[in-house]
């Protein structure tokens, strides 16, 4: 018995460790109440945190504009603050997000659609850090307006979560408009625009996927009209299991089918970028 209390004592103090260390230090760093090596700037919904010592970009003063702009586009509210962490190195995006131990991000959104880090991809490959911060708060809207659960969910069906978010920056990072027409010409896109992320063939072309999924997204807004895309989406964060299905009830069609409508406009030269 006496083993057992001082078992117990020792995995009570050895959590507490745990849960102190993981505040300024770890995964909980959003929520400490201190936050060693960063500065902040309060905006009117958004808090920013950079590394100390360094000149904070100006597109991070702009995120209240972003998170405006952004709920404009995608038809929903976004009700609660958000908390943006310029990470300073690879190291602290690691401890703050220890299950995405990649250097392949540039950003990354916690399912609560509250906490959105830059990673320092976007320095190092001179990323227009502003076209990532709309990216990831793309992903913030939706998952405010999704439960907890649910936003899990919506993660599996790639092409609406990064389409979308890749049309809100309107991001140039991946192809350029001729290089994503040249490479279509030899793309099904059937195969890449529909099924989950873990369906797609390989070898997977990850920068063409985004593209086609963003202009896939804009098509479907431009073609069908504002109120079927906002109907859809509704209806992906209300029951993301069912996109597939919830994509037919306000089209009328099958994903398949207008990703094949989608491809011949390409191919036939009838596709053009409206929101560069």
């Amino acid at each position: 018995m006496a083993l057992f209390k001082r078992l117990a004592r020792i995995a009570a103090f050895a959590a507490l460790f745990i849960l102190l260390w993981s505040l300024p230090y770890g995964p909980l760093f959003p929520w400490s109440p201190f936050k060693p090596g960063y500065d902040h700037l309060t905006l009117a919904r958004a808090d920013v945190y950079w590394p100390k010592g360094r000149p904070l970009e100006p597109a991070y003063r702009r995120v209240d504009q972003m998170i405006e702009q952004t709920e404009r586009y995608q038809g929903f509210s976004i009700p609660k603050r958000i908390t943006v962490v310029e990470c300073a190195d690879w190291n602290d995006f690691f401890r703050f997000a220890p299950m995405n131990r990649t250097h392949a991000v540039a950003g990354l959104t916690i399912v609560t659609g509250t906490e959105i880090y830059i990673t320092p991809k976007s320095g190092e490959k001179k990323l227009d850090t502003g076209e990532f911060l709309l990216h990831e708060i793309s992903h913030a809207c939706l998952d405010q307006n999704s439960a907890l659960w649910r936003a899990f969910k919506m993660n599996k069906w790639a092409w609406v979560m990064e389409g979308i978010a890749v049309s809100n920056g309107r991001q140039k990072a991946y192809l350029t408009l001729d290089e994503f027409i040249a490479q279509a010409r030899t793309v099904p896109f059937p195969l890449v625009i529909g099924p989950k992320l873990d369906e797609l063939p390989e070898p997977r072309n990850m920068r063409f996927n985004y593209v086609a999924w963003r202009y896939f997204l804009e098509f479907m807004r431009k073609t069908r009209g504002e109120p079927r895309f906002h109907s859809f989406l509704q209806a992906f964060v209300d029951s993301p299991d069912d996109a597939l299905s919830s994509f037919e009830k306000a089209y009328g069609t099958t994903v398949a089918v207008a990703a094949e409508e989608f491809q011949n406009q390409v191919r036939g030269g009838n596709w053009h970028d409206d929101r560069q």
